[in-house]
């Protein structure tokens, strides 16, 4: 008897599980994860939640203001480009 019932309960959540997918079926709107920045040139792309500009292969980081663009480096490539320094130094 309990084989029978389970049986009968499988069936009947396999059946209104198959009108549950279309629902879950939906693709999600696509999401713009990387903006790229153009106005650079290559290798620029928008830093998330910011109008701060990044070049992925040097650190620098550009953004434009009323003054003008102001131009800078990332956190991490300041720091190696100090490690850098120290080390030549270290050589000479």
């Amino acid at each position: 008897m309990r084989g029978i019932n389970r049986l009968i309960s499988f069936a009947f959540l396999a059946g209104t599980g198959g009108w549950a997918m279309p629902a879950l079926a939906d693709e999600p709107h696509p999401v713009e994860y990387v903006r790229v920045c153009d106005q650079y040139g290559t290798n620029y792309y928008y830093s998330p939640g910011t109008e701060t500009c990044i070049n992925t292969q040097t650190g620098e980081t550009r953004r434009e203001t009323d003054g003008g663009t102001v131009v800078g480096k990332t956190a991490l490539a300041s720091k190696v480009e100090d490690i850098d320094h120290r080390i030549q130094r270290a050589f000479e």
